[in-house]
């Protein structure tokens, strides 16, 4: 069952695979799921951009094991902390983001740690804050 909500790519099937996953449950029962994948890549200059992104599936009144029961995708990769070119990632038999990503929620506050490509050959950790939407619905 796939729930990440990769674009379809015909031009590039390739564009739409989502990787290195992650996975957590909030205090309200919400499930969120991280992942990279390439929707922003054009590949017109050789790059092979990255970005990072969550979804979600309120576990408490929804099925969650249904693909359209997971929506609400947040871009991660925004700000300061933009899509990266993987191809400049450190080369470990494979391009290399790090040892160090994971995903936990305490109560209703979730966060991740991502890695990103800040340069040639170099990463860096990133973290921030994820809006659970069924915590923003209520407060409208």
């Amino acid at each position: 069952m796939m729930i990440n909500k990769t674009p379809v790519n015909a031009a590039n099937p390739l564009r739409q695979r989502a990787f290195i996953p992650a996975i957590t449950s909030a205090g309200n029962g919400e499930l969120i799921v991280t992942y990279y994948d390439f929707r922003n890549d054009t590949s017109a200059d050789g790059q092979e951009l990255v970005d990072y992104f969550a979804v979600f599936c309120t576990a408490a009144t929804v099925d969650c094991t249904k693909p359209a029961n997971w929506g609400n995708e947040q871009q991660l990769t925004t700000g300061a902390i933009t899509s990266f070119n993987i191809l400049d990632a450190p080369d470990a038999a494979g391009h290399f983001l790090g040892d160090y990503m994971g995903l936990v929620a305490s109560g209703v506050n979730v966060t991740p740690v991502f890695g990103a490509v800040v340069g040639h050959n170099l990463t860096a950790d990133f973290t921030r804050a994820i809006t659970l939407p069924t915590v923003t619905a209520r407060k409208h």
